[in-house]
């Protein structure tokens, strides 16, 4: 089953934490969604076309989910706490 559409990357500089999402319409579109009401600036950093949209946008959340589990674990090792 093709399943067109975007995968966005959207910078939240008040918070520093980056969305990742999905769209079928182009992202410039949704960024313009989540700025509505929401007073932080927001920037679009990165996007890109697939016609697996829902399973990549999947596997890069497990593929975040997995790096921040190696690095808070690597904290541990090396300082006995997390920041």
């Amino acid at each position: 089953m093709t399943d067109f559409g975007f995968i966005y990357f959207i910078y939240d500089f008040s918070s520093k934490q980056t969305k990742i999402g999905k769209t079928s319409k182009h992202p410039a579109y949704r960024l313009k969604e989540l700025q509505t009401g929401n007073t932080t600036k927001l920037e679009l950093i990165h996007f890109y076309e697939t016609s697996e949209m829902s399973d990549e946008e999947t596997k890069l959340h497990h593929q975040t989910v997995d790096v921040l589990g190696e690095l808070k674990e690597k904290l541990m090792q090396d300082t006995g706490k997390l920041m």
